[in-house]
């Protein structure tokens, strides 16, 4: 697992099945089996801003927090 900084409250968590996007402590994002994902919640104009930047103009599914939780936790569950 490697993790970036990429900009203010943002971060890239980079494994080895995926890339997730994190705002402030929160997944917002990934690319995952050769997709990208975005949460179907709104958040802040920050937030969708570093979204938009994370996943440029290609195409993207929204899903519900959860699955982005879900991913981020499962990851930092198999590490320990």
């Amino acid at each position: 697992m490697q993790i970036q900084k990429n900009g203010p409250n943002s971060t890239i968590v980079a494994l080895s099945s995926a890339v997730i996007l994190v705002s402030y402590q929160t997944p917002v994002a990934a690319f995952l089996d050769g997709r990208y994902i975005k949460t179907s919640r709104v958040w802040s104009q920050t937030t969708t801003k570093q979204i938009k930047k994370f996943i440029g103009k290609l195409p993207s599914e929204p899903v519900d927090q959860s699955v982005l939780d879900d991913l981020l936790a499962n990851t930092i569950s198999r590490k320990k």
